[in-house]
């Protein structure tokens, strides 16, 4: 195996240092937890401070004390800004691709997902030949790991058709490798569409709204061996039909007629997905997978037309995502703040990073839509009329506990919150901190504009357009959460009839006419919670979630935390205070009383949009 032929008998030097030099990126919170699964403490060094803090705590006081029984691991992309007290003890282990795979183009191999690796390093070993272009590293690749013929991919029926069969294997195609297909076999699709599994989907979405309302699309009856399960693993939604007259039995899994009946069959079709998916969660991406099914089922559980028995499944199959979702995170969130954001931010505070290196090409217009769930932007995103308007949704992780003043102002400040988080929790300085993330990238201060929003204005004129990059605040949804204090139902409700002045949608098709490239996300999620008659109280007892409390000391909070919460560690979070949040559906309030609220550690308060809206071509 490839990472245990690099990395032999390392979980076995307890109490050493090991110094991973990983300039690729290759060493992801993936593949660190797949191959030590808890033998080893990993830190990520990205942050000097926060290294410095963590190998005081985490290495020097144990071994001092006689308690250090794991490898100390670093891992780096370069090893010179490590401390030399570090660096020094510590044994540097070389996992630069151009070593390993001396004779292939080493910027092809960093497109590869890291779990692929193994795979590739197998059929390496094997190659007898000379040094390879970056074309011709291409084709070994894609020949050689994803057992592809290039040759006889000769439309986009053949392409989608191959990648569909990869995706089914975990096996998708990186971005580049799509595109070489499509330009060495002159497709006529572009591969902006179809370059990740978020944008296939969307692309057959689209596509199969054209097949069955009889417009011009691609064609299904190719790719029909797929279309059954597309459907019943919840990557394509089923479209409303007057009847079933001349429909195939293949399309019978994406159309229907009886909207409760078939909204019943869609959430036990996904529950029973996400129950083989719970079993197997070990990355973050596995749970936004599970975080995207999830906001669906709930969309469903709180449309109106289920029944009480479907109603119960939901209840059963939440207890389960919760309950392992939080036993997760307790052990992995403390490694994603300093994951790669290079295809995607991970945590909320990467998402000015990730902008950051498309905004020397593109202006940048990002909207934080305050508290919108996950489920909040399925119901959100179906009331847009604009049938041109394209959505590549993506996830990240809000910042724990999920309130406005910690995890928003990540978003704009481009930080941890222990390096923004003084003696109050505010948000006022987050327009200040966005136009200085940003003007030290090097852009002017009229190039920037911040703005903040009760809701979307009527009247536009009056936003600087002329600016490079916006970035826009607005308040509706968490303002309708907070006042939908019965039912989740009640706030989906209330969407849909928000979503009916257009406003939001008439502004992002503003910002696309004046060039803008259009993101969107949000701070945190809401969750329907039930209060178990504990008071919130705290250091700041009024913060504006109904699922945390705030110490400035331990002394402050009386004693350990309740039989409904959780002392939570505090990651990347400010030194001198402790958050207890809530566990389960709980909620500070009076006993049984119903709360849509925030600030807790649920699937829906954690895991946010990520949006990239764009208009088809």
């Amino acid at each position: 195996m490839f990472y245990e032929e690099l990395l032999n008998g390392i979980s076995s030097r307890k109490g050493q240092i090991i110094i991973i030099h990983d300039p690729d990126g290759f060493f992801s919170e993936v593949t660190v937890s797949e191959l030590f699964d808890g033998s080893i403490d990993v830190h990520y060094f990205n942050d000097p401070d926060l290294f410095r803090y963590e190998y005081e705590r985490d290495y020097r006081q144990r071994r001092d004390n006689g308690t250090l029984d794991k490898v100390f691991m670093v891992i780096c992309s370069n090893n010179r800004g490590i401390p030399y007290d570090v660096l020094s003890k510590g044994s540097l282990v070389d996992m630069e691709l151009s070593r390993i795979f001396p004779l292939l183009d080493s910027r092809v191999i960093r497109s590869l997902n890291p779990s692929l690796l193994t795979l590739l390093y197998d059929v390496y070993s094997r190659y007898n030949g000379g040094k390879m272009t970056a074309d011709e590293t291409l084709d070994f690749i894609i020949s050689e790991v994803f057992n592809l013929s290039i040759d006889k991919i000769k439309g986009v029926e053949d392409l989608i058709s191959a990648l569909l069969n990869l995706m089914y294997q975990d096996k998708m195609l990186p971005p580049d490798m799509i595109e070489y297909i499509i330009r060495k076999q002159r497709i006529n699709i572009d591969p902006e569409y179809i370059s990740d599994k978020t944008g296939l989907m969307e692309y057959l979405q689209n596509q199969w709204a054209k097949f069955v309302s009889g417009e011009e699309s691609i064609d299904f009856d190719r790719l029909k061996l797929y279309m059954d399960n597309l459907f019943t693993d919840g990557y394509l939604r089923p479209l409303e039909v007057e009847n079933m007259d001349g429909i195939s039995s293949w399309m019978a899994a994406g159309v229907y007629v009886d909207r409760a009946k078939t909204l019943a069959k869609r959430m036990l079709d996904i529950t029973r997905r996400l129950e083989s998916l719970l079993a197997d969660a070990r990355s973050y991406k596995d749970w936004f997978d599970i975080a995207g099914l999830w906001a669906e089922v709930s969309m469903i559980r709180h449309d109106g037309n289920i029944d009480t028995g479907v109603a119960s499944e939901f209840e059963r199959v939440r207890d389960d995502v919760e309950t392992k979702f939080a036993d997760w995170l307790l052990k992995r969130y403390g490694s994603l703040p300093y994951l790669s954001y290079v295809s995607g931010p991970v945590m909320v505070h990467h998402i000015p990073w990730y902008l950051k290196s498309r905004a020397y090409h593109n202006k940048i217009a990002l909207i934080v839509m305050d508290g919108m769930s996950l489920s909040d932007w399925t119901v959100i995103e179906s009331c847009f009329k604009d049938k041109e308007m394209r959505f590549h949704d993506g996830k990240c992780f809000a910042w724990i506990p999920t309130i406005t003043p910690i995890s928003r102002r990540a978003i704009f400040s481009g930080q941890i919150p222990m390096n923004f988080i003084g003696q109050d929790f505010s948000t006022y300085p987050e327009g200040k901190e966005w136009a200085r993330f940003w003007s030290e990238a090097g852009f002017g201060h009229t190039d920037i504009a911040y703005y903040k929003f009760i809701d979307v204005p009527d009247k536009l004129e009056s936003l600087n357009y002329d600016a490079d990059i916006i970035g826009v605040v607005i308040d509706a949804v968490d303002n309708l959460a907070h006042s939908s204090k019965l039912s989740i139902d009640g706030l989906h409700e209330n969407l849909r009839l928000w979503m009916k002045n257009g406003r939001l949608e008439r502004f992002i098709r503003e910002l696309m006419e004046k060039s803008f490239d259009v993101y969107l996300t949000s701070d945190h999620g809401n969750v329907a919670a039930v209060g178990t008659g504990m008071e919130r109280g705290g250091y700041v007892p009024d913060i504006d979630g109904e699922r945390v409390r705030v110490y400035n000391r331990v002394s402050d909070s009386g004693n350990d935390s309740g039989h409904h919460e959780i002392r939570w560690p505090g990651y990347g979070l400010p030194q001198g205070y402790v958050f207890y949040v809530m566990e389960g559906n709980g909620a500070y309030a009076r006993s049984d009383q119903p709360v849509v609220g925030h600030g807790g550690i649920s699937i829906e308060e954690v895991i946010v949009p990520f949006v990239h809206l764009r208009k088809d071509a």
